[in-house]
């Protein structure tokens, strides 16, 4: 447990010190939201890594994060100087990738949770509200562009993707 917070903390570190303006921003996104899952189910009275599935979604909805928080900043960081991965990659892609994380994230929740035996219909209603609010994400930046609108949406599928966890959890 101690190791996996550790791990957490020194790749948000990273992100401040080293990477923030680097083609590899997303990769303390990537760990730390990867490893989020293993922090409960390394808290229980018989602690284990979280399952991979879980590992995934965590890590592909960091993805997610990191790629919308930034896209109301890009003109203000272009003149500072950052330079990130959804800087490089623009808007429309940063949208398009954070979208696609989002459904991997649900549908990888859906797949895992299904094969340990979860309640099927409950799983599948969970992965369709996440995928009704990635298209949400998509449609609405889309049309008006960049905004703290499409974090907050983000923000929406992140909630109901982690009840959809502990509901997988509770339910296996």
């Amino acid at each position: 447990m101690l190791l996996a917070h550790a791990i957490a903390l020194a790749s948000a570190w990273s992100y401040n010190v080293l990477l923030k303006a680097t083609r590899l921003s997303i990769v303390p996104f990537l760990v730390s939201f990867g490893i989020f899952p293993s922090l409960a189910t390394l808290s229980a009275s018989d602690p284990a890594p979280a399952a991979p599935w879980a590992t995934f979604a965590g890590a592909v909805l960091g993805a997610a994060v990191h790629l919308t928080n930034v896209l109301p900043d890009l003109d203000d960081d272009r003149r500072t100087g950052v330079r990130g991965l959804p800087h490089r990659l623009g808007a429309g892609a940063s949208v398009l990738l954070a979208v696609t994380a989002i459904i991997l994230a649900a549908v990888a929740v859906l797949a895992g949770s299904l094969a340990e035996r979860a309640n099927p219909l409950g799983m599948i209603l969970f992965a369709a509200v996440v995928i009704g609010v990635a298209v949400t994400v998509l449609i609405r930046m889309r049309r008006r562009g960049p905004d703290r609108t499409g974090f907050r949406l983000v923000m929406a599928a992140a909630l109901v993707l982690a009840a959809q966890l502990v509901a997988a959890t509770a339910s296996a």
